[in-house]
């Protein structure tokens, strides 16, 4: 019989260990480690995956269940779409659509097929999965890295800009000091385009970054910023920053104006967060040096040579800078009325009733009293006055009403948009400028040709100095032969010279092949807007008949391409004259009013509702074709559409071709019988199909044979991992002689020393197991030895407990219900050793206690506390004070008084000492810091502080600089809290003050446990986890991610610390596991043990009579309660009695 093991050596060297039974000989044989490698980069791959065979099932297994965990989740984040708690009538008439549902339900019964692979490809998925995530971390922090020294490098460029236009003159911008900047952005591009080309893990997070951010913008109001309008962006920046007026020139549709105002708000913002910055470098700058920056060169150069190679000053730029990006994008959403004035632009729209007067100053008549302005105090006075000069009271009175009673009118002076943005330093925009007359623009000539702090001269005013800040946009349509656009004209050669003008084209997009065989489908720039407004929010997409719905979307983008470029009169050019069309001959095709512009492409999408009651021929039917007002552009472009695919014979469609003049097409005339359809089973593409699909395959892994094996292979150095565990059994044998002493005092130095042999083992498991060794094998040779002692094993078992998941999971036991509360439980929070207090719905509080092991419901005076919203917190403020926390923000103060103690029979009141008003958003979190202060977080990432003081409890706040909503907050400490939001990832509070974004966790957040104040547990909504743990060796308050936890992928809504090793984790159905740490702070889940049948709301420790066993109170939101009773490790005896039915048959010395 042929048995063998496989041994881990140092370099990649992998020896294979065979056992011959009749002979007892052993041979070795040694087999090297695989390295992978594309252009740039070489991988070296260790442990399972240095076989190519193993790498290559690696591969294939990660992407089957990544795809179906993925797949899954994408339903299950719909079912995620709230229902405010007032509409309670949609919320009990909610239903699901059977499919999904039926979906759901198959998942749940066969699980994510994890359990159904063989060890070996546990294994190997196991191994691929730590190897790609880490991967994707390192490329992560890569891009971050060279993204924020781009802004960096950048920002330093315009500063030195800014003073070479100050010293040298307004024409003089660079300088050797510019184009050491200016090289070092080129050289940081460079860097990033080639990230793209390193590795496909490299490849799919430099692309999934850029397709996220175009969901994120589209999902928030802002047309996609693909490559062509990130192009126009830089260049419009540009231009405005040299101070030079914009001229966006282009047909309809193609989205000027929103570029046009999205590119003055960009202007506008990135001015106040340079300002905010710079002034906050030049005090760290002063701090730093002992005194002026200015004062080291003479002048504010002397700043930028300061901090031009400093890592530190490199650190705190991004700091302030994000801070301040933070804040501002924060006060945005919450409508900071001062700020959105001096942030979004002044708008005029172009017309030809517009004149001079519209556009600077507007001069009207308005009748006034002379009385106005006047108090009754000065009234009297006047009247006063003249009694001292010895009127009589009646004449003076007479004559005092007819000096002042009269009225007149008086000429008011109304500041229009142009001389406001003068003045105010504001970005100005002119949409359809070419429809005002050219006689009143005229007026703008010398304002267009002036810069920033230039008099401008402007008519009915006078000169008025160009505050910072201004800057000029205008837009206008292209008029041609085929084309002109009623009530505009063309602008004079002489004004229009004073602007940048550049035309604004529609994205590119390729008219030719499907969308499965582009040589360059990232060019493909419209087919990916259409995908942006149709993907879920983690870029993955679900569409009926998922291949057949990207297969018509692609022909809808082909086609609006070809309307485009007939449109502009752009078609010869991009067929080379070449071709003609169905019905047409060699004549040149045109339109004159109809296109399918992006604007009519978006309305077409939403006519479809993602094939909900229509397929894509009937929407662009409904949405764009019916409606065309020009029968000759009508024919054209159903024409075109019959040549893409759609309106096909077979669906019912008879579409015949027209010449000009034919007259208009109806709806019965193309149809051959009435309209039916049927809504095909949805697809899920994910988000790696979905960056495929939009950019390509990208680079690929080529092996590479390296030989790190010597031609003479020392058996000795093959035997090492024996010889240590040969060492753990002596260590066994000293324990067991300790253990014969009861541990005497003399024998104390043997017993550190034992203590220090342990380590030594389990630093060198951790070494092996990342080389390729498992633990398990080395406890197992550790419970075959025949010396080894239950003592030692109990003492051992915490550091190897992540190995035998299968065992220590039956030590946890579930209670029967004890409670039942009739309705939602939403909160729950322990008030005594055996008191628990539970919320439910919007007024429902109710005491739980315990007598003996029965839990009984105290009677009460009040149960209600009168609140509209759902009670989503109560937290415990001491002397039975409780603070209850409503979704809406509304917050009320409970007194809690027992007012009969009885055993049997408990009567409590519930009074209400306060509602306190501060938090108007909706909350997501609320955190308890001490007996004195508590946190909470709403969905705008706004953080408020609720104080307890002499006076009572009041708000504080709020703290901002977050976006996306806090979701998580937890306490380290009474000074320090770790926030977890919607779009700023993890970051630090200590004293109230933001600390950098901590990088490394990019799932949405849903629960986190505290360890200790250098540990935190983090979960996302993926099932995955990571550690949030303290550097060291770095400076204090420098946190940073850990490794990724695998093994549970339900989602995390709740978890417990049990111990500073021991997480107790539930899962969105109910379903509970251990998480525990080893002595390295390696984790692993246990096994599941049962569910509480419901999502569990609040779990919490009660008080137990041994140490190493917890009793947990459960409350489910299913209106549940129950107790779960959890062993921190099995017992020798027993774990020896299971140990020994999993383990193989010993290996003998004659083996």
């Amino acid at each position: 019989m042929l048995q063998g093991r496989c041994l881990p050596l140092a370099g990649g060297v992998f020896a294979l260990v065979l056992s011959l039974d009749s002979s007892g000989r052993r041979f070795w044989v040694a087999c090297s480690c695989a390295p992978y490698q594309h252009k740039r980069r070489v991988h070296t791959v260790g442990g399972l995956l240095s076989d190519p065979h193993n790498f290559a099932r690696a591969c294939a297994l990660f992407r089957e269940f990544s795809a179906r965990e993925e797949r899954s989740g994408v339903v299950r984040a719909e079912l995620k779409c709230p229902v405010d708690v007032r509409d309670s009538f949609l919320r009990a008439s909610r239903e699901i659509d059977p499919r999904a549902a039926h979906s759901l339900q198959q998942e749940e019964v066969l699980g994510d097929g994890r359990a159904a692979l063989c060890s070996a490809d546990c294994l190997l998925l196991q191994a691929f999965t730590h190897f790609h995530n880490t991967e994707l971390a390192r490329y992560r922090a890569r891009l971050a890295d060279i993204d924020a020294r781009i802004v960096y490098e950048r920002f330093l460029r315009d500063w030195e800009c800014a003073v070479a236009c100050a010293h040298f003159g307004i024409h003089r911008r660079s300088t050797v000091f510019t184009r050491v900047h200016s090289d070092a952005i080129r050289d940081l591009e460079e860097q990033r385009a080639a990230l793209a080309l390193e590795t496909p893990e490299s490849f799919f997070v430099l692309h999934a970054a850029q397709w996220l951010g175009e969901v994120e913008r589209v999902s928030s109001g802002v047309f996609a910023q693909t490559p062509s309008v990130s192009a126009a962006l830089e260049r419009i920046a540009t231009s405005l920053a040299r101070g030079d007026a914009v001229l966006l020139r282009g047909h309809l549709g193609t989205g000027k104006t929103e570029l046009a105002v999205l590119a003055a708000e960009r202007f506008a913002l990135h001015k106040l967060i340079t300002e905010d910055v710079r002034c906050a470098l030049n005090e760290w700058c002063t701090a730093a040096t002992g005194g002026s920056c200015a004062e080291i060169r003479g002048s504010e150069r002397g700043v930028s040579d300061a901090l031009q190679n400093s890592q530190e000053a490199r650190t705190q730029f991004q700091r302030l800078f994000s801070q301040r990006a933070a804040y501002y994008e924060q006060a945005l959403r919450l409508g900071d009325e001062r700020l959105l004035q001096r942030i979004k632009p002044l708008f005029i729209s172009g017309s030809k009733h517009i004149d001079t007067e519209d556009l600077f100053l507007e001069k009207t008549l308005v009748l006034k009293n002379s009385l106005e302005g006047k108090t009754p105090e000065h009234c009297y006075q006047d009247v006063h006055a003249f009694t001292e000069r010895g009127y009589a009271f009646d004449p003076m009175l007479d004559i005092y009403l007819a000096k002042y009673g009269n009225f007149g009118t008086e000429v008011q002076k109304i500041e229009r948009e142009v001389l406001r943005a003068v003045k105010e330093g504001r970005p100005l925009v002119i949409d359809e400028i070419n429809a005002i007359p050219m006689q009143h623009l005229i007026a703008l000539n010398d304002i267009l040709q002036k810069r920033v702090g230039d008099f401008a001269y402007i008519p009915g005013v006078g000169p008025v100095k160009i505050a910072a800040g201004f800057g000029v946009i205008a837009t206008g349509n292209i008029s041609s032969g085929l084309v002109h656009y009623e009530g505009t004209g063309a602008l004079n050669p002489a004004f229009a010279s004073r602007f940048n003008t550049f035309e604004y084209d529609y994205p590119p997009q390729s008219t030719e092949g499907l969308y499965t065989n582009q040589a360059h489908p990232e060019k493909n720039e419209l087919f990916r807007i259409i995908l942006a407004r149709l993907a879920s929010s983690g870029g993955s997409l679900c569409l009926p008949d998922i291949d057949g719905s990207l297969d018509k979307l692609f022909k809808l983008a082909q086609l609006a391409k070809v309307t485009q470029q007939v449109f502009s009169g752009k078609w010869k050019d991009s067929t080379g004259g070449s071709e003609t069309h169905d019905g047409l001959g060699d004549v040149e095709p045109e339109l004159r009013e109809a296109v399918l512009s992006i604007r009519n492409v978006i309305r077409v999408l939403d006519e479809w509702n993602r094939g909900e009651e229509k397929d894509v021929d009937q929407a662009l039917w409904d949405g764009f074709i019916g409606g065309v007002l020009n029968a000759d552009d009508q024919n054209y472009i159903l024409s075109q559409a019959v040549r893409f695919g759609f309106f096909q014979e077979k669906d019912g469609w008879s579409v015949r071709p027209k010449g000009i003049g034919a007259g208009f097409t109806s709806y019965e005339e193309i149809r051959t019988r009435p309209y039916e359809y049927t809504r095909l089973p949805d697809g899920v593409k994910t988000l790696a199909e979905v960056v495929v699909l939009l950019f390509g395959h990208g680079p690929t892994y080529a092996m590479h044979t390296q030989n790190t094996v010597p031609d003479v292979v020392d058996a000795g150095a093959m035997l090492v991992l024996h010889d240590r565990i040969h060492e753990l059994v002596r260590v066994c044998a000293a324990f067991r002689l300790l253990q014969e002493k009861s541990y005497a005092r003399e024998c104390a130095d043997r017993i550190a020393h034992l203590q220090c042999s342990c380590d030594q083992l389990v630093s060198e498991h951790a070494r092996l197991r990342s080389e390729g060794g498992t633990p398990r094998a080395l406890w197992d040779d550790l419970a075959r030895a025949e010396q080894t002692s239950d003592a030692l094993i109990q003492e051992l078992l915490p550091e190897f407990r992540h190995c035998f998941p299968d065992i220590c999971g039956d030590e946890c036991t579930y209670s029967d219900v004890f409670f039942e509360f009739g309705k939602s439980i939403t909160a729950a929070i322990p008030l005594a050793e055996d008191s628990v207090l539970i919320a439910g719905g919007t007024d429902d509080i109710r005491l739980l206690y315990r007598v003996h092991d029965q839990w009984l419901v105290a009677e009460s005076t009040h149960k209600s506390v009168k609140t509209d919203w759902r009670i989503c917190a109560l937290i415990s403020m001491g002397d039975g004070e409780v603070v209850v926390v409503t979704e809406g923000g509304e917050t009320i103060v409970l007194s809690i008084q027992e007012r009969s103690k009885k055993a049997e029979r408990r009567r409590v009141s519930f009074e209400v000492v306060a509602r306190v008003e501060g938090v108007y958003e909706r909350v997501l979190c609320v955190e308890k810091v001490n007996a004195h202060r508590v946190v909470v977080g709403d969905e705008t990432g706004a953080l408020f502080i609720l104080e307890k003081s002499a006076h009572g409890y009041e708000y504080r706040g709020p703290i901002l600089g977050l976006g996306g909503g806090i979701r998580v907050v937890r306490a380290l400490n009474t000074a320090q809290l770790v926030v977890f939001s919607g779009f700023s990832g993890t970051r630090l509070l200590h004293n109230e003050e933001y600390s950098d974004a901590i990088y490394g966790f990019e799932n949405p957040y849903t629960e986190a446990v505290v360890l200790s104040e250098d540990r935190v547990v983090v979960f996302g909504d993926d099932g995955e986890s990571r550690v949030l743990r303290h550097e060291h060796g770095m400076a204090a308050g420098d946190y940073a991610y850990g490794e990724w936890i695998t093994g549970f992928k339900s989602v995390v809504l709740c978890a417990l610390a049990l111990s500073s090793r021991m997480v107790l984790v539930f899962g969105r159905g109910g379903e509970a596991r251990l998480l525990s740490f080893d002595a390295t702070g390696t984790a692993q889940y246990s096994r599941s043990f049962g569910n509480t049948t419901g999502a569990v709301v609040s779990a919490f420790l009660l008080q137990s009579e041994h140490p190493s066993v917890f009793n947990v109170f459960i409350a489910a939101e299913n209106g549940t309660c129950r107790l779960l009773t959890v062993h921190e490790f099995c017992e020798p005896s027993m774990f020896k009695e299971r140990l020994s039915k999993i383990v193989a048959p010993p290996l003998h010395d004659n083996e």
